[in-house]
């Protein structure tokens, strides 16, 4: 009996482990993120597709050879460009997609992504409300659906579309977003707006699409190799886009589009023939509130959702300007009108530089083939700087600009007596060398780090000086060498950033560099001072605008806040990631800002190919960058290719090119950019100048011009 009574129990504790172990398991099930789309009436889908003729759509407005009009049976929008005959819809004609939509929201609630269609989950209901707008129309989307667990989505989109001198401006108001009833625990977390803006059923050829991919890339979307994928670009991050624009071409027409406020929180969004047939598309999405995902897979948004305004403006292309051309002309006006980049404070009559030249000072490193330990190494003191600066004058380079890695002692660190100790003693100070440079008219930039993100650390920014970068592989010197500057936490770094102006205004050099106020925006959901993006760049830009009223500024990377500020900018991005038969990379990044700013790409002593990088610099505009130390840790068999004796070669080779070819292109804009022939590139300066760069291993012929197999030629 007793016996019994054991077994009995013993199969009640199983049974009850049993019956927790599927709780648990379930719970952990729940807590993980889904999606989940609500289903559509065959009513409600027929708003999707089918789209009327231009004949059938409400006038609006017009402005010069642009109308905008309004199909009110789907609350969405046209333009017709008549210069180019190409109606552009904000839905497609047809499609194979379930449910294109004007605009997509996507809420947060119950562990689940819902995703409201602005045509099926607004408009089919009744809850679409058009208002009048000078040069305009106004299309609220209101939503308000239930949940299974008695949740309330309520929220309403105000979308205005406007005309201005040809422009079509779509502008959304975020303060408006969430409705009074709406349940607090439901977050908005992103908003897709015009998706679907262009996309037709079929491409013919000459078709494309542009993404601001690396320098930009273009897409051939009538290409058999036409890829299926999914591209998502996030504006200011490292592996994303450093200016928020997209394109497309159709026909003889075709659009830019620049997202100008709102940019900080945008993701650029392409899809290429998703379903065999279907659509190629491209628009912006924007972060409305940040989320983060925990061990157990729950979801976590930040404390607030971002306010203000998203704002993405179209310019619509015909003729000889509907190109990767146009479109940067077009972006680069966006820019000027907003602000954003400044050719009035070019100077033409100032020198251009001949040479960015990355003089690496000092840093920390194992060096080969003595251990793994890493200790600090001398590599150019301000004596050899010297000698160095010379050396490049005998070689004819005589107005290079100077960025001086390695300069401080134990980096910028945050203490109320922030010293910028200059790190290399010897026979020439500091003093002695900034006096021979500004005597030779030769600016130099200590080269420092505004801000980074230190691993978790509760998503807190820190201000660090970093006697290199975070981390450059010089691959050709066999060596590694990463930063060592303290972080400080986001709330401190005001006043931290005043310091940092203070102090470097004490140097006696004309300028002054951040390596990462280009490359880097980070923000997150934990609620830190700069959760919101806008923010984050917002407080940036105002420590550049400071420093850029005392020093020269000099910034790494090209996202388009710090262009303003910058009189040179480093390793911009000449290549793009996703290049493929259908694909190509296009400088439109250079097109921008060829003769706004001195800018040059990545080294050409530490490329693969150093002879097809000077190549790539003659196409692309680029003053031709070197990265040098007077130190040497290379052998017979390895020479080190950072060694400044090593370069003389191609030195010589920059003075006896490059800078005859570009001496007085450096404040000219380009204004076309062509492959003539295959292999053959044409780069327009100005009203008159051509650079003709040929990568073939042949001689080729343009326009009666030779040009000589691997090499670049000017034609006036």
């Amino acid at each position: 009996m007793r016996q019994r009574k054991w077994g009995l129990r013993f199969a009640l504790i199983a049974l009850l482990v049993l019956l927790f172990a599927g709780c648990s398991a379930r719970e952990k099930r729940d807590g993980a993120r889904e999606t989940a789309v609500f289903t559509a009436s065959d009513e409600a889908a027929a708003l999707c597709v089918d789209a009327p003729p231009r004949e059938k759509l409400r006038r609006v407005a017009s402005a010069g050879m642009t109308t905008l009009y309004l199909d009110e049976a789907t609350c969405s929008v046209s333009v017709y460009d008549a210069s180019s005959k190409t109606l552009w819809r904000a839905l497609p004609e047809e499609s194979k997609t379930s449910f294109p939509a004007a605009l997509r929201l996507h809420v947060l609630a119950d562990q689940t992504d819902f995703i409201l269609n602005a045509q099926t989950d607004s408009v089919a209901e009744g809850r679409a409300k058009i208002t009048e707008l000078e040069g305009g129309v106004q299309v609220t989307y209101g939503f308000e659906k239930h949940l299974p667990s008695g949740k309330l989505l309520q929220f309403a989109v105000p979308v205005s579309y406007c005309l201005e001198e040809g422009l079509l401006r779509v502008q959304v108001d975020l303060d408006l977003l969430r409705g009074e009833d709406c349940d607090r625990r439901a977050a908005a977390t992103s908003l897709e707006l015009l998706p679907y803006f262009g996309a037709a059923q079929t491409a013919e050829a000459g078709d494309s699409l542009f993404l601001p991919d690396g320098c930009g890339a273009v897409f051939d979307l009538a290409s058999p190799a036409l890829r299926k994928e999914t591209i998502e670009l996030p504006v200011y991050e490292p592996d994303g886009a450093s200016v928020a624009a997209f394109g497309m071409k159709r026909g003889e027409g075709a659009f830019a589009a620049l997202v100008e406020e709102g940019e900080a929180n945008a993701v650029i969004r392409a899809e290429f023939n998703t379903e065999a047939g279907d659509l190629a598309r491209v628009g912006a999405a924007f972060t409305l509130t940040p989320t983060e995902t925990g061990k157990n897979g729950r979801v976590w948004t930040a404390k607030r959702e971002t306010g203000g305004k998203i704002s993405v403006s179209y310019r619509f292309l015909s003729g000889s300007s509907a190109n990767i051309s146009g479109m940067a002309a077009a972006c680069r006006e966006l820019l000027i009108r907003g602000g954003v980049l400044d050719f009035a404070a070019a100077d033409p009559d100032e020198t251009a530089n001949e040479v960015h030249l990355h003089l690496l000072g000092s840093a920390s490193f194992s060096q080969p083939g003595k251990g793994s330990l890493a200790f600090d190494h001398t590599l150019t003191n301000f004596a050899r700087a010297q000698d160095l600066l010379t050396f490049l004058r005998g070689k004819g380079i005589t107005n290079p600009a100077v960025f001086y890695f390695g300069m401080f002692s134990g980096g910028l660190v945050p203490r109320d007596d922030l010293n910028l100790s200059l790190r290399m003693r010897g026979a020439v100070s500091a003093k002695d060398f900034a006096s021979f440079a500004a005597n030779s008219d030769i600016p130099v930039y200590p080269m420092a780090t505004l801000r980074a993100r230190s691993g978790k650390a509760g998503g807190a920014q820190t201000l660090a000086g970093d006697p290199i970068r975070f981390s450059l592989d010089y691959t050709g010197s066999r060596i590694s060498a990463a930063g060592s500057g303290k972080a400080l936490a986001a709330k401190k770094t005001k006043k931290a950033d005043d310091m940092l102006l203070r102090e470097a205004r004490k140097l006696p050099f004309s300028g002054f560099g951040f390596a990462d106020a280009g490359t880097l925006l980070y923000a997150d959901a934990s609620g830190a001072v700069y959760a919101d993006r806008a923010a984050c760049k917002a407080g940036i830009v105002s420590a550049l605008e400071a420093f850029s009223a005392s020093k020269k500024l000099a910034v790494c990377g090209g996202n388009v806040y710090a262009l303003k500020y910058a009189s040179a900018v480093l390793d911009l991005p000449n290549t793009a990631k996703t290049i493929g038969e259908d694909c190509k990379a296009v400088p439109f990044l250079q097109m921008l800002l060829h003769g706004a700013v001195s800018y040059s790409g990545k080294p050409l002593n530490l490329c693969e190919d150093s002879a097809a990088a000077l190549l790539k610099a003659a196409e692309y505009g680029e003053v031709p960058a070197l990265a040098l130390y007077a130190a040497d840790y290379g052998s017979d068999e390895a020479p080190d290719t950072l060694n400044d004796l090593q370069n003389a070669a191609l030195l010589q080779t920059l003075a006896s090119q490059m800078i005859k070819t570009f001496a007085d292109l450096a404040f000219q804009r380009i204004t076309l950019h062509e492959e003539v022939q295959s292999g053959v590139f044409c780069t327009h300066f100005g009203t008159n100048a051509r650079v003709y760069v040929n990568y073939n291993e042949t001689d080729a012929v343009q326009s009666g011009v030779t040009i000589p197999a691997r090499s670049f030629l000017r034609v006036n």
